[in-house]
């Protein structure tokens, strides 16, 4: 059953794209507005009122088709001139270097749709000056009422996320096996242009398009996609479940590779074929080549009895080729495979674990990629040689190599 947050996410975009259609459709305020009884609702219809006495607006101002997030504070006394406002980024750089004029606005206004009235006119000159984006063309009505009408045969509560401008819209859907999948729709600028689409599959995504096609029949194609790459996400999951994965540690559906543990200071990057996920993945060692090298000898000579009937899952295919058993996810809490890099004294790095370890096996001492480099470029002896640099261990002295580019 759908939450109540979502629920609330669904009405509220569903609100606002209703109050867009609404603006495209309606003329622009003409100088009558000025009369006495306007609202802030009618200056700013998407800066709504969230406290019972009006004291506090917050929402998005238009300037010239784009909008800007803004929030009126009044204080307690309801004395204008000692509001205070909050805006983006981009509102804010617009607004640099007026704030004698702001101030001079909130001190003459009569109240809060005035001064917004004033603020207005202000920022749609600023607005159109040199080093501002020009904002987006204005879209037909018809755009945004087609729009309502596709995603009310969605779906609302599938909508996740709407920008302020409606050209990116992402929805969520669920495969056969209950995996949630994310489809962010980018409106091209143009409406004849076919829109750029961005989702989680491990394929590049680009439906076919005319003019007619509807984000319904887009979602469709992508929904059917998902069936293709079932097996593919269930070979994902086996390695997930199955084995000790130290790379990446919270995997999108898109991810195609794993790095998983093999044995101390050894792991083993895995790529899987989307479009074959249970023939022989492509794989790399990583650790200290003394341990290393009789582990990719005795797997390269198994290599054709690798089973591609999926009899066997990705992790005991890989067991019998290397004559070992692979630690699983119960044992990646023990101290055993690989400790902290030896240059930062820490196990992650921005995410990645150390993946260069000494050669010397009375050393066995890993490093950051980044670090181990940063060191040897520090020393007078290292030297370089075809894209490597050649030094020597922090720990043993041994020699150790990194390459300039991974």
């Amino acid at each position: 059953m759908m939450g109540v947050a979502t629920r609330a996410c669904a009405r509220r975009n569903r609100f606002q794209l209703l109050r867009t259609v609404c603006e495209c459709s309606c003329l622009s305020f003409s100088n009558s507005c000025m009369q006495q009884g306007v609202r802030v609702s009618d200056v700013c219809p998407l800066l709504l009122s969230l406290s019972p006495h009006g004291r506090y607006y917050r929402g998005y101002l238009s300037i010239d088709g784009r909008d800007f997030a803004f929030a009126l504070t009044l204080p307690s006394s309801g004395e204008l001139k000692d509001a205070r406002i909050e805006c983006d980024w981009l509102l804010a750089q617009m607004l640099r270097g007026k704030e004698a004029l702001l101030q001079k606005l909130l001190q003459e206004s009569e109240d809060e749709a005035s001064f917004l009235m004033k603020l207005k006119q202000i920022l749609t000159h600023t607005s159109s000056s040199p080093g501002l984006a020009p904002p987006p063309p204005p879209r037909h009505p018809a755009h945004y009422t087609q729009l309502l009408a596709d995603l009310d045969t969605i779906g609302w509560k599938r909508v996740t996320r709407v920008s302020q401008d409606f050209s990116q819209l992402t929805i969520t859907t669920l495969d056969g096996k209950q995996r949630e999948h994310v489809f962010t729709v980018h409106m091209a600028q143009k409406e004849e242009e076919a829109p750029t689409i961005t989702c989680d599959l491990p394929i590049p995504f680009k439906p076919s398009w005319t003019g007619k096609t509807t984000l319904p029949q887009m979602l469709e194609r992508f929904e059917e996609q998902l069936k293709v790459h079932q097996v593919f996400w269930d070979v994902m999951d086996q390695l997930d479940r199955e084995t000790w994965v130290l790379e990446p540690q919270q995997p999108k559906p898109d991810s195609i590779c794993r790095r998983i543990v093999v044995c101390s200071n050894v792991s083993l990057y895995v790529s899987v074929d989307p479009s074959r996920p249970l023939s022989l993945p492509e794989f790399k060692f990583l650790g200290p080549e003394h341990v290393v090298g009789p582990i990719r000898r005795r797997m390269l000579a198994k290599v054709p009895h690798w089973d591609s009937s999926g009899q066997l899952t990705v992790k005991e295919n890989l067991e019998n080729l290397m004559d070992l058993k692979l630690p699983g996810p119960e044992e990646s809490q023990q101290e055993g495979f690989c400790g902290e890099c030896g240059v930062c004294y820490a196990y992650q790095l921005e995410g990645l674990v150390p993946e260069v370890v000494c050669d010397n096996a009375h050393c066995n001492q890993p490093f950051h990629f980044a670090c181990l480099l940063e060191w040897l470029q520090t020393l007078p002896t290292t030297r370089q040689s075809f894209g490597v640099l050649f030094g020597e261990c922090p720990y043993c002295n041994h020699q150790i190599s990194v390459k300039l580019q991974r």
